[in-house]
């Protein structure tokens, strides 16, 4: 029986033979040619893999997998007669990072589950009232949109009014800050993937506003896999075939219930913690809104990522 790294090289070598031919002819053909930013997302993907399990060769095998499976991409459609080969080479890109996604939070379902806790859900909130107000969303005051702006405003002030508050969550308190931390993060992956696949990136890869536009692709890389993970924690209570709120469905939601619960934390926001989070936030979101120094996205994921450091600089200096 063959080993892993025999399989492996047998693998790389079919997906290299095979996707070399198929560039090739893009090239040579002059019939479509792949986004370059599909490759900072890949990047990102393979980094948090790399975070998460420090297992390169896991990672080769689910990009392996994910390479071999997308082919289906160039495949016949249903009813195509003539084979656009420009279409599936459009469509394939998508098909792959899917599949790398979703094999990465089969192989990470404990890990892809992160847990959240009040000073989280603020610089969600925060990130979401400043694309509010940069997309000029809540113009759109009709309809269900409507609705939606008002539940936006309901759990804005309940976060806020939980964020300063100093007494303990409840469990049903943790499930709706579990819930709105979920649902913003569907509505940002949402709106970034649309924005993504309507995009056509004009700027030379290394000029500013390429490299801008690459870490944007790269950072939409590294939350792929949690945006994914939200995405089947929310999708599990809506009504769909084989599962209408019966007996069977209302199991799996109360088992769902408790991993909300279970992910966030009950610990207290120290006050100058959430005060330095609110401001830091505030003041990047408004100097971006009228000097646009960084792609919305890219400021929001850089929040993100500085926020909890600043916040552990500052308990390292009271402690000392």
């Amino acid at each position: 029986m063959m080993n892993e790294s025999v399989l492996l090289l047998l693998g790389w070598s079919f997906c290299f033979a095979t996707y070399g031919y198929i560039f090739f002819y893009a090239h040579d053909s002059g019939e479509g040619e792949l986004p370059v930013m599909v490759l900072p997302m890949v990047a990102g993907i393979i980094f948090e893999n790399w975070r998460l399990s420090r297992n390169w060769k896991a990672i080769q095998i689910k990009l392996l997998v994910a390479l071999l499976g997308s082919l289906f991409a160039f495949a016949y459609g249903k009813g195509e007669v003539v084979y656009d080969f420009e279409r599936h080479l459009s469509f394939w890109p998508f098909f792959f990072i899917f599949l790398f996604v979703m094999y990465s939070v089969f192989f990470h379902e404990d890990r892809s589950v992160v847990g959240m806790g009040k000073g989280v859900t603020l610089l969600q909130t925060t990130a979401l009232i400043y694309l509010l107000i940069e997309r000029e969303w809540y113009a759109m005051l009709t309809g269900m949109w409507a609705i939606l702006l008002v539940v936006v405003g309901i759990f804005t002030a309940f976060t806020l009014y939980r964020a300063f508050s100093k007494r303990k969550l409840a469990d049903q308190q943790r499930l709706a800050l579990s819930l709105w931390s979920s649902l913003i993060m569907l509505i940002f992956s949402a709106d970034l993937i649309y924005r993504v696949l309507i995009s056509t990136p004009s700027e030379p890869f290394l000029s500013t506003n390429g490299l801008l536009a690459a870490l944007q692709f790269f950072l939409l890389g590294v939350s792929s896999i949690y945006i994914l993970r939200n995405l089947q924690m929310l999708a599990i209570y809506l009504p769909h075939d084989g599962h209408f709120y019966g007996g069977t469905h209302r199991a799996i939601i109360k088992k769902l219930n408790k991993l909300h619960i279970a992910r966030y934390s009950k610990s207290l926001l120290p006050t100058v913690d959430a005060v330095i989070l609110l401001l830091l936030a505030l003041l990047l979101y408004s100097l971006n809104y009228f000097y646009a120094f960084l792609p919305d996205y890219t400021l929001i994921w850089t929040v993100f990522w500085i926020s909890p450091l600043l916040i552990s600089l500052r308990r390292k200096h009271a402690k000392s």
